[in-house]
């Protein structure tokens, strides 16, 4: 699929991909390795009850991978 949308975009045109396991991020780093743009990992926390209090509970961080074709 990122092949296949990497062909697809014209110059100038700007790719961004969203990775959770760490198969896909490989992917992005080899592809970030490859031709630049920016990388990203976002990491987000929610609130969530802990008996009577409130404690942050983490979610899975998202690794992006941003590309802007030549």
């Amino acid at each position: 699929v990122l092949d296949t949308a990497l062909e697809a975009l014209r110059a100038g045109g700007r790719l961004v991909a969203n990775a959770v396991t760490l198969e896909m991020e490989a992917l992005l780093l080899a592809r970030h390795a490859s031709l630049g743009g920016d990388l990203t990992r976002i990491a987000l926390s929610r609130a969530s009850p802990v008996g009577s209090m409130q404690a942050w509970r983490p979610a899975m961080p998202v690794s992006q991978w941003s590309w802007v074709k030549p």
